[in-house]
């Protein structure tokens, strides 16, 4: 009902919206088990020598969570692939489907 009324039924948007929706749940949870694994000590030792809060999070953290990244868009990009009748659900022209 809600894609209906903002009318993103046979949009390939809708879809796109849809799959990032139905996997953001996921790479949250994983991604907060890898940022819990970078030592505190780690963003406090930059907050000592003068970074900011977001420039200990640019620079220190984010490259430690580097494999974390990569593994959630690895599983993400997988799980969307595999699903294949969401477009069947979503999409309603021939010529919007996929394959």
């Amino acid at each position: 009902a809600l894609f209906v009324r903002v009318n993103l039924i046979d949009t390939v948007q809708g879809t796109i919206f849809f799959f990032a929706a139905s996997q953001l749940p996921f790479a949250i949870w994983l991604m907060k088990n890898f940022m819990d694994g970078v030592p505190k000590e780690l963003e406090e030792a930059a907050w000592t020598d003068g970074a900011s809060s977001f420039q200990s999070l640019l620079r220190i953290v984010l490259p430690l969570m580097g494999p974390g990244v990569a593994v959630v868009t690895v599983f993400s990009f997988v799980m969307m692939w595999g699903n294949f009748f969401v477009p069947f659900m979503l999409l309603l022209s021939p010529d919007q489907m996929p394959a």
